[in-house]
């Protein structure tokens, strides 16, 4: 972090991501930090990866925030959530977690049982509480990625732009064995919590092998 306090460096950032509308804005904020070539370097390389290239590729950098969606926040999310924190941090790797769900159904509540069950069987820990999305996660989250596409298609409807439905993927974009849904296991069995556990494994590898090679 270049900035010594990171609401400084989010309100930066924010200045010159989505919210600007021509390259002339981005005059202004970058004399924020003129005086600080190595800060001045990194923000304008950051913030023309948001501008120009988001859709071409992920702009992976450190820092990244990432927000795991699915409808109620208490199963698939909140499991992917703790293993992706996990990884990271076994990588070394500087990204920002959260998870959310599309419906206020369980606000508040912790994660299902059987997700915690199934978290705790491979050595994890959930604490997340649920809560639902809310529109100011388009501004702070760098990418939000769904589970099954239900979520991805009420996600780009919720989209304020263009330019944030280029935010929205799939976990399974990164799954190895091919693209696709993991599906709820709400109304299963614990084996079915498994299976989630395994498509995420098998998917948030890859997610961070390029999160490594572009940060």
């Amino acid at each position: 972090m270049f900035f010594g306090n990171p609401k400084d460096e989010d309100n930066f950032i924010q200045g010159l991501s989505v919210k600007a509308d021509n390259i002339k804005e981005l005059n202004k904020p970058i004399a924020v930090c003129r005086r600080r070539p190595e800060a001045y370097r990194f923000f304008c390389l950051r913030s023309l990866f948001q501008l120009a290239f988001r859709g071409a590729f992920l702009p992976f950098f450190p820092g990244m925030k990432v927000l795991f969606i699915c409808l109620g926040n208490i199963c698939r999310s909140p499991l992917a959530e703790a293993m992706g924190i996990e990884m990271a941090r076994g990588r070394g790797l500087d990204l920002e977690w959260d998870s959310a769900g599309l419906g206020a159904y369980h606000i508040g509540e912790q994660a299902d049982l059987r997700s915690r069950a199934c978290a705790q069987r491979h050595g994890l820990t959930i604490t997340h509480r649920a809560r639902a999305l809310v529109r100011d996660d388009w501004e702070r989250f760098d990418v939000l990625v769904g589970m099954d596409n239900q979520n991805r298609e009420e996600l780009l409807r919720r989209a304020p732009s263009e330019l944030h439905k280029k935010k929205v993927h799939l976990l399974r974009d990164w799954d190895p064995a091919g693209p696709g849904e993991i599906p709820d296991p709400y109304y299963g069995t614990d084996a079915d919590f498994e299976h989630v556990w395994h498509l995420c494994e098998r998917s948030i590898p890859r997610f961070l092998d390029t999160a490594s090679s572009r940060s």
